[in-house]
């Protein structure tokens, strides 16, 4: 897998080098928002005022499969709009969502009179994330573009036990203050 993400990486950034400056531009790489979403990432420019961007990714890791298993899955989107745009850079507005699926799975065993037991235990967690800000991009070279945004950010959850990045009020309901994200692609 890890060297698939290089080839990947790699043909992209071939094809960078020969991008146009015509519209629609697009863009492809990895983002990490408590808002939008993280994983791996596509992003359209659509014109020079508007670009739309996608992102997700399914993981898992378990010691013993089915029964021992965590279970990720992230898919999130952004919507765009350039108040400067430029060769070099863009300042944008956002509009974003996302949406967080976590299982974890796990087996106890434990002897209780003489009998052995097996208990598999099984914690679902949704979070709903949705939020506005602001966000900027520097493109080094018209083939990698580096960004960050900043904005409120609103989260729906049940009470999980996750760290406080994933699940921001991890004692469940409802989460209102400041999110972010930070995000690396090539163009292309």
């Amino acid at each position: 897998m890890k060297s698939l993400t290089i080839l990947l990486l790699s043909c992209l950034f071939i094809l960078a080098a020969n991008s146009a400056e015509a519209y629609p531009r697009h863009k492809a790489g990895i983002s990490l928002s408590t808002i939008s979403g993280a994983g791996l990432s596509y992003q359209m420019e659509i014109n020079k005022h508007w670009a739309v961007q996608i992102s997700g990714f399914p993981y898992y890791i378990g010691t013993n499969p089915p029964d021992d298993l965590d279970i990720y899955l992230v898919a999130g989107a952004e919507v765009q709009y350039n108040f400067i745009n430029d060769k070099s850079s863009r300042l944008f507005s956002f509009v974003g969502f996302s949406h967080w699926y976590v299982e974890e799975r796990s087996v106890r065993e434990y002897v209780h009179n003489d009998i052995p037991t097996i208990d598999k235990i099984k914690k679902i967690n949704m979070f709903t994330n949705a939020g506005a800000g602001m966000g900027y991009e520097y493109i080094i070279k018209n083939s990698v573009a580096l960004s960050v945004n900043l904005g409120l950010h609103y989260q729906s959850s049940k009470e999980s036990h996750l760290g406080i990045l994933i699940d921001r009020n991890p004692h469940g309901t409802n989460y209102l203050g400041i999110g972010g994200g930070i995000g690396v692609h090539i163009l292309f």
